[in-house]
């Protein structure tokens, strides 16, 4: 795993992983996988990382799911080329270990009874 990024180094931590600037945080809790909109639209009009929320350099890096792709825009902010490497390795939507955010996957434990499904 790659190891926290000196860019990230004043971040929050919980659970021992960076609280991307991004992130909800709701009753002093980080919700991983939920973006806080105002974060979000600063991060964009300002040019700032969503992982440490300092100011982009000139080459920045986008994720860009193929779903994205379709659409012709990225729903998240860049990111840095230091930031980039832990989010993928850390963040469960890009390794690879979760498909749906945890919002998603709520809605879906919710809808599972209605749909027959158990």
């Amino acid at each position: 795993m790659h190891s926290i990024p000196q860019r990230c180094a004043r971040r929050p931590l919980s659970g021992g992983l960076v609280v991307p600037w991004v992130s909800l945080v709701h009753g002093g809790h980080a919700a991983f996988g939920s973006l806080d909109a105002d974060r979000a639209r600063t991060a964009f009009l300002r040019r700032l990382c969503q992982i440490c929320g300092q100011f982009l350099d000139e080459r920045c890096y986008l994720i860009v799911r193929p779903a994205d792709a379709a659409r012709g825009h990225s729903p998240e902010p860049a990111l840095h080329s230091e930031c980039l490497p832990y989010a993928a390795a850390h963040c469960p939507l890009l390794n690879g270990t979760a498909t749906l955010t945890p919002d998603q996957q709520r809605l879906m434990d919710l809808l599972r009874p209605l749909l027959g499904e158990s």
